[in-house]
């Protein structure tokens, strides 16, 4: 299978030296049905499982245009995900359109923390790292006030956000770090 792995080092401010080379791997814009089918996706799960990052992280678009034959297979890849630390994801736009109730649900019986407009603090000893999402701003699901008021101010700041374009309002916070988004399918440029 043509699967490709991209690593890119990172360097937060006031990052805690507990998380010093903390891998965090994103999965996003799979559209289950449309480029992927059932079948490559779980061998994208073992394969992603056979790398031992110490989380993960998924962006949104799990499916693209039908829900109804895509649920059952993609609850089964996502359950056997595995991350020392866990699994966090938000929604993106054909998720909304095709069913979020669907794939909140998904998120609940595969053990990944739906982080749509909300925060966790991870912890490494001493150490701190906000973790937050955003809902998709596509569909005005976003709602970055309520993620700013849960943040922990003492400790640097990742943000989940479907869309990439979101970089702006976070970044005029002063108070986001790091966005991970998908949605441009690798395609975000700015010349």
């Amino acid at each position: 299978k043509n699967i490709d792995l991209v690593e890119i080092d990172i360097e937060l401010d006031n990052l805690g030296w507990n998380f010093h080379n903390y891998r965090i791997l994103n999965l996003a814009d799979i559209h289950l049905g449309q480029w992927v089918n059932p079948d490559y996706l779980n061998d994208l799960v073992d394969y992603v499982n056979t790398l031992n990052f110490d989380l993960i992280t998924l962006t949104g678009d799990y499916v693209s245009y039908n829900m109804e034959d895509y649920d059952i297979a993609l609850k089964s890849s996502f359950k056997k995900l595995k991350a020392k630390d866990g699994k966090y994801g938000i929604l993106g736009n054909h998720d909304h359109w095709m069913g979020s109730e669907i794939i909140r649900d998904i998120f609940e019986k595969s053990d990944i923390v739906d982080l749509s407009n909300d925060v966790v603090r991870l912890s490494k000893g001493d150490d701190h790292l906000n973790l937050a999402g955003v809902d998709s701003c596509t569909v005005c699901a976003d709602n970055l006030d309520d993620v700013l008021a849960k943040l922990d101010e003492n400790c640097p700041t990742i943000l989940l956000a479907h869309e990439p374009d979101f970089a702006k309002e976070s970044s005029q916070t002063g108070r986001i770090d790091f966005q991970i988004s998908g949605h441009s399918h690798g395609g975000q440029f700015i010349i």
